[in-house]
């Protein structure tokens, strides 16, 4: 890659990283892709229905969010989602669902910190 390209790359990047940031702090999910959204709001329906992959799509996320702060709590975010949507008693279940949306919580209280916002 070239220089330039390599600087586009980094305010692609950069761009992406504030978004989620922002999607998380506030649970708005609207502006993700069509995909990503439906699982993440999934989780704010009604009863016990929700997509699977919703825990892994947090923990993708929150993978990229702990490399960029270099944040190990976002790494153990990552790990919880993951296990949520890996375990035998949470996985497609409704303490699946509530745990998940607990975890969103957090997630959300965690990225109002100051230094989350440096990339705003």
């Amino acid at each position: 890659m070239t220089e330039c390209e390599d600087a586009e790359s980094a305010r692609q990047m950069d761009i992406v990283l504030k978004r989620c940031v922002i999607w998380y702090r506030t649970q708005d999910f609207t502006q993700m892709n069509d995909e990503a959204r439906a699982e993440l709001e999934s989780l704010f329906s009604n009863g016990e229905q929700f997509e699977t992959m919703a825990g892994m799509q947090i923990s993708a996320n929150m993978l990229m969010l702990g490399t960029a702060w270099q944040d190990r709590r976002l790494f153990s975010f990552a790990a919880r989602a993951a296990q949520v949507s890996s375990g035998t008693n949470t996985a497609g279940k409704l303490t699946g669902k509530m745990a998940l949306r607990q975890l969103l919580d957090e997630i959300s209280e965690l990225l109002k910190e100051p230094r989350f916002y440096d990339k705003d």
